[in-house]
């Protein structure tokens, strides 16, 4: 047998065939990704919960999330397993955000079988902690707006997106579609809990929606009425005013606007829409009311300051309505006093002039055992309109609209409610029957209202 031996045609041969056997092995092939299981829509709304999470956390926790959110993805191991192994690193640390987050990712993801909660609603429960810490958490946002649109939530799904759509284009486009759906949703919650009263719950929504759409018709809309009910004039009339500006040819809008300076004795602001009004609309009954008071207010701004300060009270009293009744009714004024009733309290009132002329005419009553008239007291809509009702009685002949309503008023004590509602209504000085309920008290605007009225059914007759 021939001996291997070393030499040059030894070293060729191994050189061959290490090259022949470099030419004929290959390297082992990449393994693919496996695809994701993921429904193709929720696909973009549910991402690794360690990307973009803004805080040092251990590196092997984070780890973990990944290769269960690569599971959860693709569908390689169970649902309650990688659940279980969220809920262990919340265990070790309840603070770590990313395993809270894939928690919600996995109730998302599941089945519907219990109708509730549902897995949308268990997902934005437990996210809820996470974007209060973290607004700015994408994963965690993302899928707050997904499980949100998806229970019918508009308002914060479109809360959550556009908190990170600055930084994810997913988030924009889900902003972008849900802004008008949301900012009308929450348009109609104010305004819901307005009627409702519930005024700081009104507020809260309110700054949500300023925030929202700063430069709206939708959000000055609501900033007036809310400002309407909880009666802050300013604020009102400022909001009219800004929603005047976006939509200047909104007639109605001026007609309300006219109305609200009116109130505020700005009758410089509230003619120059009134004479835009006359133009377009030159025979609507509802601006023929609005010319009135404001021929009207004029003629209060002729009266002394006594009378003129009267004129934005949001709650007059029985002296003040006297001493509107005076100045304003020319035959109170001008009537001769003769033997009036007497009524202690008011011997030392700054009204008492005016409230002796009224009670003269017996159109307002004193408490005929205590002999006093109440002047601070707050007046009634009920006794305000009956003290009208009266001047109606003493004109020649009395006006027909009082019905069997003269012998109640003639008595002179505190007449029925429902006498002086079925009066009123039938004579014109209230619209709605809503204007006579008892116990309401008067502010200026409507006690101006009802005077007007008052001496324009005595000028016709």
């Amino acid at each position: 047998m021939k001996r291997w031996t070393s030499g040059p045609a030894a070293i060729g041969v191994v050189l061959g065939l290490l090259v022949l056997t470099a030419c004929t092995s290959r390297p082992p092939a990449p393994t693919a990704p496996r695809p994701s299981t993921l429904p193709s829509a929720d696909a973009p709304f549910v991402r690794n919960p360690t990307v973009g999470y803004p805080l040092t956390a251990d590196r092997e926790a984070l780890n973990t999330v990944r290769d269960a959110f690569d599971a959860l993805r693709t569908g390689a191991r169970p649902a309650a397993e990688l659940d279980a192994a969220a809920a262990g690193l919340l265990e070790q640390n309840p603070g770590f955000h990313p395993a809270r987050v894939l928690r919600a990712q996995i109730a998302f993801l599941a089945d519907a079988v219990v109708a509730d909660p549902s897995p949308a609603a268990q997902a934005l429960t437990i996210l809820q902690p996470v974007v209060d810490e973290l607004p700015d958490y994408v994963p965690a946002q993302l899928l707050r707006g997904r499980a949100a649109a998806r229970s019918g939530d508009v308002v914060r799904a479109y809360a959550a997106y556009q908190r990170i759509a600055s930084s994810d284009s997913a988030a924009a486009r889900q902003a972008y579609d849900l802004r008008d759906p949301a900012i009308d949703a929450l348009t109609m919650r104010a305004r819901s809990q307005v009627l409702s009263g519930r005024l700081d719950d009104a507020e809260r929504t309110l700054a949500e929606l300023a925030d929202w759409a700063p430069d709206d018709v939708r959000t000055w809309s609501a900033t007036a009425e809310i400002a309407a009910l909880s009666g802050d004039t300013e604020r009102e009339l400022d909001a009219l005013v800004t929603l005047e500006g976006l939509q200047p040819n909104d007639l109605d809008l001026k007609a309300r606007l006219a109305d609200r300076l009116l109130a505020t004795n700005d009758l410089r602001g509230a003619m120059r829409r009134l004479d835009v009004l006359r133009q377009a609309r030159p025979d609507d009954p509802a601006l023929q009311e609005l010319m009135e008071k404001a021929t009207f207010r004029w003629r209060l701004e002729q009266l002394p300051e006594a009378a003129r300060s009267l004129a934005d009270r949001r709650e007059l009293t029985r002296g003040e309505f006297a001493s509107l009744l005076y100045w304003l009714v020319p035959s109170v004024r001008y009537a001769q006093v003769d033997n009036p009733p007497i009524a202690t309290d008011i011997l030392d009132h700054p009204r008492r002039k005016e409230i002796v002329g009224v009670v003269n005419l017996r159109l307002m009553t004193i408490d005929r055992t205590l002999h006093r008239f109440s002047p601070e007291d707050p007046i009634s809509r009920r006794d305000a309109m009956a003290a009208l009702l009266r001047l109606l009685l003493d004109d020649r002949p009395p006006q027909d609209c009082l019905g069997g309503a003269e012998d109640t008023l003639r008595r002179g004590s505190r007449a029925a409610n429902r006498t002086v509602c079925a009066a009123s209504s039938r004579c014109g000085l209230i619209l709605e029957a809503g204007d006579c309920l008892p116990g309401l008290t008067l502010s200026s605007e409507d006690a101006l209202d009802l005077l007007r009225r008052t001496l324009n059914r005595l000028s016709a007759s």
